[in-house]
């Protein structure tokens, strides 16, 4: 395997990789943000509904049951596929990545020296070596975010 410059490095692993965090960062955001607001519209509605709505109607019945079937499908949603967890996820790994190309490009911090171009390449890829462990452990449900890399 022939050795890879820094510009081809930074075009075809470090920026797909960081436009693919940073669109998953804001698509889990997104996700969350709406099923939250959906499952605190729908909470909020079912005491409304049980202070306006005759208790013997059937219409009470349905909205009410129905709301309170909302709410928890909504929770299960959030709980199950760890929305939020996600996008704190995927944010601190884009952030991670921005930070250590703008220190490079800078030539600040630890980039001050000859080898920079090397340290560079190490640091993100074991931002992505940890993101992928921290990912893994969203998936199997057995670890979150912080986990200290073995």
């Amino acid at each position: 395997m022939s050795r890879i410059d820094t510009p081809t490095y930074l075009k075809e692993r470090f920026e797909p990789k960081y436009e693919f965090f940073e669109t998953q960062a804001k698509r889990h955001r997104r996700l969350y943000l709406r099923i939250r607001l959906a499952e605190i519209v729908f909470a909020a509605l079912i005491p409304l509904k049980v202070a306006f709505i005759p208790h013997e109607t059937i219409l009470f019945k349905v909205l009410v049951g129905g709301f309170a079937v909302l709410v928890t499908i909504m929770g299960g949603l959030l709980l199950l596929n760890r929305y939020q967890e996600k996008w704190i996820t995927f944010r601190a790994t884009a952030d991670a990545m921005q930070r250590e190309k703008y220190l490079f490009m800078a030539r600040r911090g630890i980039y001050k020296n000859e080898e920079a171009e090397g340290m560079f390449v190490e640091r993100v890829e074991e931002i992505f070596s940890k993101e992928e462990h921290q990912w893994q452990g969203l998936v199997l449900n057995t670890e979150g975010p912080g986990v200290a890399d073995d």
